[in-house]
């Protein structure tokens, strides 16, 4: 398991800390190797599912069919605790 897989997987991690290594080293990476993709709605819609697998894996909440959380709810309570 990477370095930071296991600071995100790790349970006595605060969320506060958690969604700023996501953003910090994920998301960054992430968008640092689209530059040279040429980006169409369907490579939009994978990095928006992409994006919210992890939010809610960090959060604890599970999938929008069995939470019943839509993903702006999930976006409000990460910017809460941001």
């Amino acid at each position: 398991m990477s370095t930071t897989a296991s600071v995100l997987a790790e349970t006595g991690t605060p969320i506060a800390w958690k969604l700023q290594i996501y953003n910090a080293i994920v998301i960054s990476q992430l968008t640092y190797g689209l530059n040279t993709l040429s980006i169409t709605p369907g490579v939009v819609n994978r990095l928006n599912a992409f994006h919210m697998r992890g939010i809610r894996r960090i959060l604890g909440i599970k999938h929008a069919y069995w939470s019943g959380l839509s993903n702006e709810k999930v976006l409000e309570k990460m910017n809460l605790i941001i």
